[in-house]
């Protein structure tokens, strides 16, 4: 008596609570979804650029060391009462310096770049969204297709029990003679058209099924999908995903890629104009010999404030190139 109890519990386990409801497919299909997959990390990979440019903003700081194990220096000739002394140039054996730089003048081309990655950043993010919203549509339309199948295969089972029934009570009403041979050839072809309508339905169950596990990416396990057929199927909301729909979320990504590529186009015309930068450098240095733990005081430093002006003059074409590149990609 506990085997069947236990069997039987398993039975209603293995059937109802691991059934596939809406919400587990709609997880499966964000989860393995090749397209989201590649959505997501362009996503992440704009959040990326939109940090690099953002670094231009900031100072740069950059920290070098150098030692020398052998050297031969330039030689200074200096001519002192009638001769001519040589002498090797004083460089330093052991250095390590900290050098800051901070980029304040570049023709709007730092506001530009960062502009732009903001724009590409949330036109990703649009496209993702998206695409979130129609594999949403596509698994929810999947979904209830492959559970109407089945519902309507019950209906075919039930209608096939329901006539054989019946098949028999007149059966025996003919034997009987109450009933006529037609009454039973008349239900007899009525179950025959029930049975053509049940291997239908059983098509459209494995059609549908196979179609909506597909598109969850995961195999088809056989069992009864939970859930039911919504009452009101107004609710779905399918004007939002219609071509008339002007706030859809792929036509603002669109608005922001124009916007971004302006945005470029504008910043690479920088490269014609200089740029100013502030810069200091501080320096801990032996220029007496080689060693680099010695306990007197060999190491002295050096430091150096100012600020530099970079003018690109020239450079075999390449600024002019990404210029002309970065206005195509705006007229396209």
């Amino acid at each position: 008596m506990k085997k069947s109890l236990i069997s039987l519990y398993l039975v209603l386990l293995s059937t109802s609570a691991f059934a596939l409801n809406l919400e587990e497919a709609l997880q499966n299909a964000f989860v393995n979804s090749r397209d989201l997959k590649i959505l997501k990390l362009s996503h992440e990979s704009s959040r990326c650029n939109e940090t690099q440019a953002f670094a231009s903003y900031l100072p740069k700081l950059e920290l070098d060391g150098r030692h020398l194990f052998n050297e031969r220096f330039e030689e200074l000739e200096i001519p002192f009462a009638g001769a001519t002394f040589v002498m090797p140039a004083i460089q330093p054996y052991s250095s390590l310096g900290l050098t800051a730089t901070l980029n304040i003048f570049s023709v709007f081309q730092t506001m530009n770049e960062v502009s732009a990655a903001q724009l590409e950043e949330q036109a990703a993010e649009f496209r993702l969204k998206r695409a979130q919203e129609q594999k949403h549509a596509e698994i929810r339309s999947l979904f209830f297709n492959a559970l109407g199948a089945e519902i309507l295969l019950n209906v075919a089972n039930q209608n096939i029990q329901t006539l054989e029934s019946h098949f028999n009570d007149v059966s025996s009403r003919v034997r009987s003679g109450v009933s006529t041979r037609y009454d039973s050839l008349r239900v007899d072809v009525q179950l025959e058209d029930a049975k053509t309508e049940k291997v239908a339905a059983e098509s459209r169950v494995v059609i549908s099924r196979a179609k909506l596990f597909e598109a969850i990416g995961r195999a088809d396990d056989g069992k009864l999908l939970d859930g039911k057929l919504p009452e009101d199927f107004s609710l779905i909301h399918v004007e939002e995903l219609t071509q008339q729909n002007i706030t859809r979320n792929d036509r603002a990504a669109l608005v922001m890629e124009r916007d971004g590529y302006q945005k470029h186009a504008q910043a690479a015309k920088a490269h014609w104009m200089p740029q100013i930068t502030l810069f200091g450098n501080y320096e801990f240095y032996n220029n007496y010999n080689h060693f680099i733990t010695e306990s007197d005081e060999r190491f002295k430093s050096a430091y150096a404030l100012g600020v530099q002006m970079t003018w690109n003059l020239f450079d075999g074409g390449a600024s002019y190139a990404s210029q002309r590149q970065a206005a195509l990609a705006n007229a396209v």
